[in-house]
């Protein structure tokens, strides 16, 4: 039996996602994290620190064809990966804004953002709805500075430069594009470059609240839940245009997916385990709750094709990708491929949204550096 699912591509705003995705198409499962897999016309760069508690990851889609492919603008990716971001350790959080806060420094050097050029940095989503507010409490608490400039210059120290910020809202409590209120404030004030914040979807639970991704290839406000409107990108603003995102949401599609993935794994690793003693202490360990700690399971743990079919059919035969189009071809005509995110979303959003502003005010602003940046950011 043959299905055609490629309509029913897994909805992801990352890169990274997109293009791991497209290896592993061409991968078998226990080859799907093989490093040597690439991608004509895309070419990256892994960086890894503290034993793989943090991890940048840049993308250049270099090619039309890759562009095609990937479903994604030809420009430059960064991806940072805080795996363990969510977890409240202090010592973690502050490095991970330290690793932040520098390659978001690098990276407006390289987009030809200059230490004295005016940036305004846009906050987009709906403040109102927690899991979309990422943009609006990122645009709250960035250091503005543009009105000193203009009105009291004399009380600034050097080190500063041209900031402001926005949060235009969304189309349907404005009434109006949030590309036309953007790009009429940028032709007004003309600033010479534009950040963007945004809350994204990911294919990935466990890409939530912990990623971000950084481009220059714009943005289009709404992507994060298929609402795709007018694009901001330097085509239509005129200005280079630096675009932040972090995925705060996933849809059931994913979520049933994974689910599905988990369980394959966990019975295959029940499978190995069984024919030796003490099976379940190394399945989940005697100090822990039943279930509470469970180990990290792997593409390893997977059983055999032929143990995954005698358990599932014909869905222990299917690819992630083909799994995923499947799931969401029977959800979405009944209306029930919801749009999920964690119950901690309020502490989550507004962590994450910490880390992002302080970072922005240290990129953007020499005179904030870690020993002040807490003074600076609202």
């Amino acid at each position: 039996m043959s299905l055609d699912l490629s309509r029913h591509s897994p909805r992801t705003d990352l890169a990274l996602e997109a293009h791991e995705a497209i290896v592993r198409s061409v991968s078998t499962p226990r080859d799907a994290d093989a490093p040597e897999e690439t991608l004509d016309g895309v070419r990256r760069e892994e960086h890894v620190e503290g034993d793989g508690a943090y991890r940048v990851v840049r993308l250049w889609i270099e090619t039309e064809e890759a562009s095609r492919k990937l479903g994604k603008p030809l420009g430059h990716y960064v991806t940072f990966e805080f795996p363990g971001l969510i977890a409240g350790d202090g010592d973690y959080r502050t490095q991970a804004g330290e690793l932040f806060s520098a390659e978001m420094a690098k990276f407006l050097r390289e987009s030809g953002v200059e230490d004295d050029a005016t940036v305004l940095v846009v906050g987009l989503g709906n403040r109102m709805v927690t899991p979309d507010a990422l943009g609006p409490i990122v645009a709250q608490r960035v250091r503005v500075t543009r009105h000193l400039f203009q009105y009291a210059p004399e009380s600034l120290e050097p080190g500063y430069r041209s900031v402001a910020a926005l949060a235009p809202g969304v189309l349907g409590t404005t009434g109006v594009e949030t590309g036309d209120i953007v790009e009429s404030v940028v032709q007004k004030i003309a600033c010479d470059a534009v950040v963007v914040v945004d809350a994204l979807a990911a294919r990935s639970l466990s890409r939530l609240y912990k990623t971000i991704q950084v481009t220059d290839t714009g943005i289009h406000p709404g992507s994060g839940i298929g609402n795709k409107r007018q694009p901001l990108n330097r085509e239509t603003l005129g200005v280079p245009v630096i675009a932040l995102g972090v995925p705060t949401v996933v849809d059931a599609s994913t979520i049933a997916g994974d689910a599905i993935d988990l369980l394959m794994k966990h019975l295959g690793r029940q499978m190995k385990e069984s024919a030796r003693p003490n099976a379940r202490s190394r399945l989940v360990p005697d100090t822990a709750p039943l279930y509470d700690r469970p180990p990290k399971l792997t593409d390893d743990d997977l059983p055999p094709s032929s143990a995954r079919e005698a358990l599932f059919g014909m869905l222990g035969t299917l690819s992630p990708e083909e799994k995923y189009g499947l799931i969401r071809e029977v959800l979405e005509p009944l209306g029930v491929n919801l749009i999920v995110t964690p119950k901690e979303v309020d502490g989550f959003i507004d962590d994450i949204g910490q880390l992002i502003a302080a970072g922005l005010n240290r990129a953007l602003h020499a005179k904030v550096d870690r020993e002040n940046v807490a003074h600076y950011t609202h």
